[in-house]
């Protein structure tokens, strides 16, 4: 096994995110705010694969916000069931999971 898995956990941050083409998931809006998690090594590692999964959704991440191990967030700050959820189903194939994306017209 690599060194880098044994050191990889679930990173969580607020993305704000735009389309870049017409047919996304957030429909017509202008973009979304969104809750992501994601596994990582690092913060700078979470980022770059954020940013890849947005774009391969079609859209283009504008900010990620109060990025931290999910760890820590769940050990000061109430998360939603539907995070945690989304955290444990992280794996190899899946490395990026999205929670409820909320739009801005």
């Amino acid at each position: 096994m690599k060194s880098n898995s044994l050191k990889r956990c679930v990173w969580i941050g607020l993305a704000k995110v735009e389309p870049i083409r017409k047919r996304t998931v957030v429909g017509k809006c202008r973009g979304a705010f969104v809750n992501v998690l994601g596994l990582a090594i690092s913060s700078t590692q979470f980022r770059i694969r954020v940013k890849q999964a947005f774009n391969e959704l079609g859209l283009r991440l504008r900010r990620l916000e109060d990025t931290e191990k999910f760890d820590r967030r769940i050990r000061h700050n109430a998360v939603a069931d539907e995070l945690k959820v989304i955290a444990r189903a992280l794996t190899e194939s899946r490395q990026v999971g999205f929670g409820k994306f909320h739009n801005y017209p």
